[in-house]
């Protein structure tokens, strides 16, 4: 039985059904003929007598509801793709032709064409990458155990725009991904990234990230690397703790930025000087993100 009326919830919609779905018809309920009724409830149909149940018909999101728009379960398993791309982060609509790329569904589900994708796809490429750029961001996640290596050799070579928004998407997706984890006996073990384990590789990435730092510092107008430098170097600090320090060493450059635009405020005109502040309060506000993004503020 399907009521007429039902409601919406902000979420989803819930109907409240029988069993059977349906309704008897008219020749379903009791005798045939009124010659075999012999008691009162010959002949009557009591809806009590249906089993109810709850009917999901989901929400507005085209992975909670049916193509039909008719009731779903809502726990019935759903298509491993669909749970991967739900939770990757989206580039900007830009270069939303580039979404593809960062998503990683892990080594049992790559499509064996997946590195061949970036050669194969170049007419997507965005006007303001270069050919290098484009491979570098579209081979970024194509294997899951490399992502870490391939993150330092793009800093390393300056392979990406690092000012970027869509570069800082794909590098925080890549690094924050936790990706596969073994339970051992006393401890968790990140799959993805046991290139870590090896303290040559996490000190490698203190000197690549710290060569970084060393080429941005002393520039303000790569005031956009900061935000994505110090995450980076927040991250691999949990394995090198030396990477603190250049994180440290870099919010204090910010805010030397940031105060050096004070004597700018001076000689301003005062319709100026809120301009100026404004970029003073964007600095200080990466300088802060860097130290917070650390766990503390030492």
């Amino acid at each position: 039985h399907t009521p007429s009326r039902h409601r919406n919830g902000t979420d989803c919609s819930l109907f409240l059904r029988s069993e059977k779905n349906t309704v008897p018809a008219n020749n379903e309920v009791g005798p045939k003929s009124v010659d075999h009724m012999y008691n009162k409830n010959d002949g009557v149909w009591y809806p009590d007598q249906l089993t109810p149940r709850m009917a999901w018909f989901g929400g507005d999101k085209s992975f909670d509801r049916a193509q039909s728009r008719g009731e779903i379960n809502p726990f019935a398993n759903v298509d491993h793709f669909i749970v991967a791309s739900n939770f990757t982060e989206r580039l900007e609509k830009k270069d939303s032709a580039l979404q593809w790329a960062l998503m990683q569904p892990g080594e049992k589900h790559i499509h064996g064409t997946r590195g061949n994708q970036p050669y194969a796809r170049q007419n997507i490429k965005p006007d303001w990458m270069a050919k290098t750029e484009y491979t570098t961001f579209a081979n970024m996640r194509s294997y899951p155990h490399i992502q870490l290596r391939n993150i330092l050799t793009a800093i390393h070579e300056r392979q990406l725009q690092f000012t970027e928004p869509s570069v800082h998407t794909l590098i925080e997706q890549t690094a924050f991904h936790i990706g596969k984890v073994t339970i051992g006996n006393n401890n968790s073990i990140l799959e993805w990234k046991r290139d870590l384990e090896d303290p040559e590789f996490a000190a490698d990435g203190h000197d690549i990230l710290g060569s970084f730092y060393d080429e941005i510092k002393e520039s303000p107008k790569n005031y956009m690397c900061v935000k994505l430098l110090g995450k980076i170097c927040n991250f691999f600090s949990h394995w090198e703790p030396t990477c603190r320090n250049i994180a440290q060493q870099l919010a204090k450059s910010v805010c030397q930025w940031a105060d050096g635009l004070d004597d700018e405020v001076d000689k301003s005109p005062p319709r100026s000087a809120p301009i100026i502040r404004g970029k003073q309060v964007v600095l200080y506000q990466h300088a802060i993100m860097v130290l917070a993004g650390g766990g503390d503020l030492t």
